[in-house]
Order: C-alpha cells, then sequence, then structure tokens
C-alpha cells in the first residue's frame, strides 16, 4: 500500500428533505441536487430520490438498488496510480465483506461472501474531474452488485458506494448505466483544486506477459492422458506459480473445491499437443485458481 489513510471525516446531514435542495435542470427527467452544506451536486434521474437518513443516500423507485456518498479521506501520499487507488476500493470492499462488518447500518455487510472483483474503469466526471470506478459483486442473502468510486479534490476524496440487486445472474444494464452517470454528475461547490478539463488519455498499462516453460506441456499432457491425478498435477500448477515459474495474469483465489471439470483435462491435452494457445491453457488455469482447486 502506497499510502496512509489518516482520517476519514463522513459528512452527515441530519433532518429531512426540505424543498431547497433541489433545483430543475433543463431535462424533465433530471433533478439537480445540491447537498444541505452546499458541498456538492449530483444529477438525479428519473425515478431516483434522496433517501431521508443520516448520510447522502439516494435510492431509485423500486428501491433495489441505492448510492452513497459516504466521506473524506486524507491522504498521506497523494501521488496514486491508477492500479493504486483500484487495489486500495478492491481491497476495502473484500475487506468488509471477509470481516462481515456489522457497523454500517445502510450497507450491512453480515452474512457476506463470494467477494469478486469484476471490472475497473478510470473515467470522468461531466465537469473533468477524473474519477475511479470498480464493478465488484458478492453475495449478502441475495446477489449483490456494487459499483464503487472515488474522486479527489487536492489530498482528499468522496467515496461513492452502490448497490444493485442482481435479478437472476445479471444486473439490469440500464440501472448500473444510471449509477454510473449519478457518478460522473457529482460536481464539488466548494473545490480546492481545479478539474482537468482536457484530460490527457493515459498510457495503458502494459498487459503481463504469460510465461510457462514448454516442459509444462508434457506434465499437462500426462495429466490429461491419466498418467498423473488431480491432486499431484493441481499441487505442481500451484508451486509453479508461487514461485514464479508459471507467469500468468493476478487474478482472485476462491475458497470452492470438488473435481476438476472434464472439459480443464480436455485443454490440457489439447494445449500439450499444440492444438490450442498458452492463453487458452491460461484461461483454463485461471477458472481453476476461481474455483478454489488451485491455491496461489
Amino acid at each position: 500500500m502506497k499510502y496512509l489513510l489518516l482520517s476519514i471525516l463522513v459528512v452527515c446531514m441530519i433532518g429531512i428533505m426540505v424543498p431547497n435542495v433541489f433545483a430543475e435542470t433543463d431535462s424533465d427527467d433530471v433533478i439537480l441536487f445540491t447537498s444541505p452544506n452546499e458541498s456538492f451536486t449530483v444529477e438525479l434521474p428519473c425515478c431516483w430520490y434522496y433517501a431521508d437518513t443520516e448520510t447522502h443516500l439516494f435510492q431509485e423507485d423500486e428501491q433495489q438498488s441505492m448510492i452513497r456518498m459516504i466521506g473524506w479521506t486524507l491522504l498521506e501520499d497523494y501521488e496514486l496510480t491508477d492500479r493504486d487507488i483500484h487495489n486500495e476500493m478492491q481491497h476495502q470492499g473484500k475487506w468488509y465483506c471477509v470481516n462481515e462488518v456489522y457497523d454500517d447500518e445502510i450497507f450491512e455487510w453480515a452474512g457476506c461472501y463470494d467477494f469478486q472483483k469484476i471490472d475497473k474503469e478510470v473515467t470522468y466526471t461531466n465537469e473533468g474531474r477524473k474519477v475511479w470506478m470498480m464493478d465488484m459483486k458478492y453475495n449478502i442473502y441475495g446477489k449483490i452488485h456494487s459499483i464503487n468510486a472515488h474522486i479527489f479534490d487536492g489530498r482528499s476524496y468522496v467515496e461513492i458506494i452502490s448497490r444493485t440487486t442482481i435479478d437472476g445472474s445479471k444486473a439490469d444494464p440500464e440501472t448500473l448505466q444510471q449509477i454510473k452517470e449519478i457518478i460522473k454528475s457529482f460536481v464539488f461547490l466548494n473545490p480546492t483544486t481545479e478539474p482537468d478539463l482536457k484530460p490527457e488519455p493515459e498510457a495503458e498499462e502494459p498487459e503481463l506477459e504469460i510465461t510457462i516453460p514448454d516442459w509444462v506441456k508434457n506434465n499437462a499432457g500426462w495429466w490429461a492422458n491419466g498418467n498423473i491425478n488431480d491432486a499431484s498435477f493441481l499441487e505442481g500448477i500451484s508451486y509453479l506459480i508461487q514461485n514464479n515459474i508459471i507467469v500468468i495474469p493476478s487474478t482472485e483465489s476462491g475458497s470452492g473445491g470438488g473435481e476438476v471439470p472434464e472439459w480443464i483435462k480436455n485443454t490440457a491435452g489439447w494445449w500439450a499437443d499444440g492444438t490450442i494457445d498458452d492463453e487458452t491453457f491460461v484461461n483454463a488455469i485461471t477458472y481453476l485458481i476461481q474455483q478454489g482447486l488451485i491455491q496461489v
């Protein structure tokens, strides 16, 4: 971790909604919300409203989704890379889930499990301020899709947390897009830094090169043919990854178990005889790691 969180000052308000915190914009279906302490504005599309709570909490009409602006954090080291910020967001979400944090009355974490990062993005707010977003999913008595964001202002940032209940296997794309648009509409009313109105695109970080020694293909072929049992092959792959003999992109380890799917063995055999490329084999290994069958 490259930086130290010195303090968190939660932006709170107590009371009920008052008429003067809203002002209609040019659009008939968008409402401009101004916080009671006049620290920020945010645009709420149709069917979203400001919920009467002790924090800045917004909900959509069917109450399946919510967004919260929870506070400001002062930083000791503010020369942060995009990767630093995304890693911190992922670490925080996973920590809350693994520890089943109980002291958050609104975003209850009790019973949280199967936390996964599913996407990340660096974009800009409508006024040109850089914003980091991360999509995550986890289970809390039901499937949850979360889009979290950090928007910096000098040595502090506002942290935005959202939750959407997943209906079936996927979250509603329209709702997720609305959440991202609400986040992008955030404007500091008393900023300490100016937004970058003409942001220059950052150079993309080079993807990690896949490195697998040729002799591993022999092991994969023996495993596919039944000459090596599952446990020996999986333990061997785990050892090779942990000791950087096999180098693959980082992925989260699952906590599951069970039998290795037959298609994985077929993939290993095809890779061993050159039918498929390294990347396809690595995808199979990544699947085993995510399922907890290979520990790294």
